[in-house]
């Protein structure tokens, strides 16, 4: 029988599921690439930057005051010290079988938390130390109102657009409460069948999403509203010693393969083997990210500080 699971369509379904099962990550700003580094290298991530705007001079036509469109993106240092594996073995006699259910749902998830583990990475970032704006609201007085004083808030600090927010179950949970908010002759929106809640349009942001291991952490910590600069994300692959093996006559007793996104540029690798023994085959996928946040641990406005505003309940 002709084998009809191959180790590409195990890595195009685990980069599917990684960008569709975690939407928080098109929240931020992102570098996602296929270069290879060495884990803990400091690599330099090109982020966007909000360009300005002037006042039009008609001696001097559309062209005065141009930006270069180079320098709309930010070089920013970021340190790949994250790396996470998922690794997944496929019996002899399964590799042989039509895809199943119960596969795609297991691909689904290794690709979710493989996306999970760089965004908990990144918002275990969310820190005063990093975003110095914040407000104070306990979960029984969460409402509508809450998101207005973050708007108004990042309103004042001229925060960029578009806006997210990212939040505690209870924070959604207390947003859900609020009439005004669920009820048709306001926004009218009410959680589905998708567990994690979600609004739209919504006091000032675009999307709000509720994520059930948002790092409430030693500062309190119920919800996050921001632009997409505040946080920013880089992706690389581990360096493959393949070539080098080849080199130096050593006999590659594995395989490595990459896939990347054509839209965001995100990569994975995958390492594929056989026990010589019960010819079990093994399909490790890997990626490597790092992220910075904020002022970067540097004083109130300092680089891009002004672009997250915090909610902590105390």
């Amino acid at each position: 029988m002709a084998t009809t699971l191959t180790v590409s369509e195990i890595l195009s379904d685990v980069l599917s599921a990684f960008l569709q099962r975690v939407p928080s990550l098109k929240f931020f700003a992102t570098d996602f690439s296929s270069d290879r580094v060495k884990y803990g290298q400091t690599i330099i991530a090109h982020l966007p930057a909000v360009p300005t705007a002037y006042t039009h001079v008609a001696a001097t036509g559309y062209s005065a005051n141009a930006q270069s469109a180079r320098s709309l993106l930010t070089d920013v240092p970021i340190i790949i010290d994250g790396w996470k594996d998922v690794p997944i073995k496929i019996a002899a006699d399964d590799a042989s079988q039509d895809r199943s259910q119960n596969y795609l749902k297991t691909i689904s998830n290794s690709g979710y938390v493989l996306g999970k583990a760089v965004v908990d990475y990144a918002l275990s970032k969310v820190l005063a130390a990093n975003f110095s704006q914040s407000t104070t609201e306990s979960t029984a007085n969460t409402t509508k109102d809450t998101l207005g004083k973050v708007r108004v808030a990042l309103n004042g600090k001229k925060a960029s657009t578009p806006r997210n927010m990212v939040c505690s179950s209870d924070f959604f949970a207390a947003l859900d409460n609020d009439s005004r908010i669920s009820s048709g002759d306001y926004y009218g929106q009410r959680v589905g069948a998708d567990p994690f809640g979600r609004l739209f349009n919504c006091a000032g942001f675009t999307e709000i999403q509720e994520y059930p291991e948002f790092p409430t952490n030693s500062q309190n910590l119920s919800a996050f509203g921001f632009d997409e600069r505040a946080i920013g994300i880089a992706t690389r692959l581990p360096v493959d010693s393949t070539d080098i093996a080849r080199g130096l006559g050593i006999p590659i007793t594995y395989k490595a393969e990459m896939v990347q996104d054509p839209q965001t540029g995100l990569a994975l690798v995958g390492f594929s083997w056989i026990d010589q023994n019960d010819h079990t085959i093994y399909v490790t996928t890997s990626v490597m990210f790092g992220a910075v946040a904020g002022s970067q641990g540097g004083s109130a406005g300092a680089l891009v500080d002004y672009a997250g505003h915090r909610v902590i309940t105390a």
